[in-house]
């Protein structure tokens, strides 16, 4: 059984870099693609960003799905981030 726990050790360690380089790329899927973010309603069915560009509802509609995943992301990125320093502190000083 001393044997399995290097490789369940190793494997969250590889789930943890996998979360934080999803949250990596979301965060920078959304910092090209909508650069003058937040996009809000601004009357008559259109939507505008903070420089006041028009958008569409489907560009607003990505907007929105995107913002989602960051917020729900994140959290987890975190979490991950501490945990992968955290297995990563106690190997060396094993």
């Amino acid at each position: 059984m001393q044997n399995s726990m290097p490789v369940m050790r190793r494997l969250l360690m590889g789930l943890a870099a996998v979360v934080v380089a999803w949250c990596a790329g979301v965060f920078a899927y959304g910092f090209v693609n909508f650069p003058a973010n937040p996009y809000r309603p601004c009357g008559g069915g259109a939507y505008c960003d903070k420089l006041g560009r028009l958008h569409s509802k489907a560009e607003f509609e990505a907007f929105s799905h995107w913002n989602r995943m960051l917020l729900w992301s994140w959290p987890l990125g975190i979490v991950a981030i501490i945990a992968l320093q955290r297995m990563r502190s106690s190997n060396r000083q094993v």
